[in-house]
């Protein structure tokens, strides 16, 4: 049987400010997680896959049943981080909070205060290399999206 990577995003706390969660490999925490709300992936099971983004001028941990909206985003001048995608495009990305994000997002860092992440490039790294690793094993990446907070 072909070995998968599963990451767990767990959902915790839902408050004005965002959804923070955290993300678990091998059960082992990585990361703490935020996202908005509003604009949330929903629960279950996602297949992510290591796709060019035109945003972030670079290969990005996508949700295959989304990567079509890379061929309808419009890449801005000057986009850092922590700049919100042109379209819905849920991914695992760098970023410090949810303000003005509308685009799916799962940032991923250091938990700050609620809605609010740090060192998110750290994490980002972490996770993407686990990430790389699997992917040229041609191991399937999963992400397990659980709720166990009301939204």
């Amino acid at each position: 049987m072909e070995k998968q990577l599963e990451i767990v995003l767990q959902r915790v706390r839902s408050t004005r400010y965002g959804l923070d969660g955290a993300i678990y490999i091998d059960n082992v925490m990585v990361c703490n997680t935020v996202e908005n709300s509003d604009s949330c992936i929903k629960a279950g099971e996602y297949k992510i896959a290591l796709e060019h983004c035109k945003h972030h001028k670079r290969q990005m941990p996508m949700l295959i049943e989304y990567k079509n909206a890379c061929s309808n985003c419009v890449l801005r001048r000057e986009a850092s981080n922590n700049t919100p995608m042109p379209c819905f495009c849920p991914q695992i990305t760098m970023g410090n909070g949810v303000h003005n994000r509308h685009d799916g997002a799962i940032i991923v860092g250091e938990a700050l205060c609620a809605g609010v992440v740090i060192h998110p490039q750290n994490a980002f790294n972490t996770i993407f290399k686990r990430i790389f690793k699997h992917i040229r094993r041609n191991q399937d990446i999963v992400l397990q999206v659980k709720d166990s907070v009301r939204k």
